[in-house]
């Protein structure tokens, strides 16, 4: 229905640009002669209103998404970590394929690493024991001030939060070649 009106509101817009340079155009609508005053009046009317129920038709899911605060975290995260510490590798598959290729998962489950680029800048790595859980060495998480990264913008990425109680985050100072490393256990 929204669409509906957005049509008819665009068509009046029309309707009111030739009903300005050619009135007579609308002359086989009209028992009497038509004026550009009247046309004016007509097409404005249908404008304003159609703008309106375009407006009231709205989506109401649009409201809903827009309404709801959606925090720095949530937009740029690009891979919740903590979430994959939970997590068997069979279960994290289907999203790490996504992010670092079928390649790498593939080669992940022979090797039993998986060494990762992510969005291009993070490099993801960590080892899975013989049941397919993240050993105790956790993952790392490395950046690179060279790509802008800072501590800030890599926990932010990888969904890490600081000062979590549910896992232990440990940041190495930048080295010499500008890399950030995060260390990430549970």
């Amino acid at each position: 229905m929204n669409d509906l009106f957005l049509l008819l509101f665009l068509v009046s817009f029309a309707g009111l640009i030739v009903g300005m340079i050619k009135p007579a155009i609308f002359s086989p609508f009209s028992k009497n002669k038509i004026t550009r005053k009247t046309l004016g009046l007509i097409f404005s009317l249908a404008i304003i209103g159609f703008f309106i129920l375009f407006g009231i038709t709205q989506d109401k899911n649009d409201e809903k998404s827009t309404s709801q605060p959606v925090t720095e975290v949530e937009q740029d995260t690009i891979l919740n970590i903590p979430d994959l510490l939970s997590k068997k590798f069979p279960e994290m598959k289907e999203s790490l394929a996504m992010l670092c290729g079928d390649g790498v998962v593939a080669e992940a489950e022979n090797t039993k690493q998986l060494n990762c680029i992510i969005d291009q800048r993070y490099n993801i790595y960590f080892e899975l024991t013989d049941d397919w859980a993240i050993t105790s060495e956790g993952i790392r998480v490395v950046g690179n001030t060279s790509y802008g990264d800072t501590e800030e913008s890599i926990l932010v990425a990888t969904g890490i939060v600081k000062n979590s109680t549910d896992y232990e985050v440990s940041i190495k100072p930048v080295d010499s070649a500008g890399q950030i490393v995060l260390d990430i256990k549970r």
